[in-house]
């Protein structure tokens, strides 16, 4: 049974599928008459609720975002009779919850779990030897990898290890499992959908930890009252095989000193989309213009420099358009004044030597090869991407194969700087990052 909060009188019998991909609620059949050839010829619009409740088997539900598509109405001409069907499609579904709306403040606290990060963690387990015989201890409470209060958010992070224990078979068999949880706890109750954003933002702190994707999988939500609210949503990423090999190790305290400067940069994120957008069902060549841009807008987000300081450029600036304005008329001369409003930045190439620049030269060598070389590649094969019709040079990739290994080589940059970025070491997620950038040339 579902109805709209602003009219709960108003009921309906549907059924509620949930498949990973799409969240689909499809109502009853309703009786109607000749109203609904008029609702279709005159294309009328009808009012679509923005949050729906109901009761389902597993309890109370909340379903937002909702987007009503095609119907199946049915009218018999002769007799006037039909019936309609509406179905809805929701972007968030939370089971346990009745929500007025998801841009409520009522969530006080939410947790969540994420592929592959379980087991990426150390374990929390602590085994014991004794003659003849191994006992390994679980603590009953949740072991905090990490605790730490955000002041720029307001709000309490912690990463926890905790244990699910499974007893089955005769004679009885125990099984123990790690979980790894992300919980927040915000300062003041939050909405909805920014709890989930902020869950879901965590994503990418993962898959970075993790050099492969890591997705969102569990997202549990508290409010006030203490009830619970188990939400359900399409991913926005595919689940990839973990790989141990692009893994490095990393303790408590180094983990949350990147927890807390990725925190704090979240300027970062267009470029974290840029580089996590990448997947392998993309066509090379977009690949490549994905982790080009990624790298570009990495120096942009993390170096200001000019090529001169900004009172000296805009006295040159004005000087050149006074000049071109005497010398020239439209359209070439607006062309020619909008081409200098960013002259003072640095041009794609000197962008690249710069990040490079940033690395030490024998890790640079191990991950890149030569510097130079690989700044005219990225340039070059950039520039005949997006500049069709340009003399092709020496040095543009158009080989797949080439090309594949010169995106892999781009990944691995791309996250050896980010990572240093967050604080970590150099020699720590060197080898890891070295891994990614050679282990298909050495297939």
């Amino acid at each position: 049974m579902f109805w709209a909060p602003t009219s709960p009188e108003i009921k309906f019998a549907g059924h509620l599928k949930a498949d990973g991909k799409h969240i689909e609620l499809t109502s009853s059949p309703t009786p109607g008459g000749m109203d609904i050839l008029r609702e279709i010829l005159a294309r009328r619009e009808r009012a679509r609720p923005e949050v729906l409740q109901g009761i389902t088997k597993f309890g109370p539900c909340t379903l937002t975002r909702l987007t009503e598509m095609a119907g199946d109405p049915y009218l018999h001409t002769i007799s006037g009779e039909g019936f309609r069907v509406r179905r809805y499609r929701a972007s968030l579904c939370v089971i346990g919850l009745h929500l007025s709306s998801d841009e409520v403040p009522v969530i006080t606290s939410g947790w969540s779990r994420y592929s592959g990060l379980e087991a990426y963690l150390p374990p929390g387990a602590f085994p014991s030897y004794e003659e003849g015989s191994i006992a390994v201890e679980y603590p009953m409470e949740p072991f905090s990898f990490v605790d730490l209060g955000s002041l720029k958010k307001r709000m309490r992070v912690a990463l926890q290890q905790t244990w699910e224990f499974q007893e089955h078979g005769c004679p009885a068999r125990h099984h123990a499992r790690t979980e790894a949880r992300l919980v927040i706890e915000p300062a003041q109750p939050q909405s909805l959908i920014r709890i989930f954003e902020e869950l879901f933002q965590y994503e990418n702190f993962f898959s970075l930890l993790l050099g492969t994707s890591s997705r969102l999988t569990t997202m549990c939500l508290t409010v006030a009252n203490g009830d619970v609210g188990w939400v359900l949503g399409r991913g926005r990423r595919r689940f990839e095989k973990s790989d141990p090999q692009a893994w490095f190790p990393i303790d408590s305290d180094q983990l949350a000193t990147a927890l807390v400067n990725w925190i704090e940069c979240d300027g970062l994120r267009p470029v974290e989309d840029l580089f996590f957008s990448v997947t392998d069902g993309m066509f090379i060549e977009t690949e490549f213009l994905y982790l080009a841009q990624g790298i570009e807008s990495f120096h942009r987000f993390t170096d200001c420099t000019k090529l001169i300081d900004r009172p000296t450029f805009k006295r040159i600036q004005k000087y050149l358009k006074t000049l071109i304005l005497a010398n020239s008329v439209d359209p070439l001369a607006t062309r020619l004044i909008e081409s200098m409003a960013h002259a003072d930045e640095p041009a794609f190439r000197s962008r690249i030597l710069a990040l490079l620049g940033r690395v030490t030269e024998a890790h640079l060598r191990a991950i890149a090869g030569d510097p130079i070389v690989f700044a005219e590649m990225l340039k070059d094969t950039r520039n005949h991407f997006t500049h069709p019709g340009i003399k092709k040079k020496e040095s543009v990739l158009t080989d797949i194969r080439e090309l594949f290994l010169f995106n892999h080589k781009m990944r691995a940059v791309l996250r050896f700087l980010m990572l240093v970025n967050l604080g970590l070491s150099e020699d720590i997620v060197f080898p890891a990052v070295s891994y990614q950038a050679r282990k298909w040339s050495m297939s």
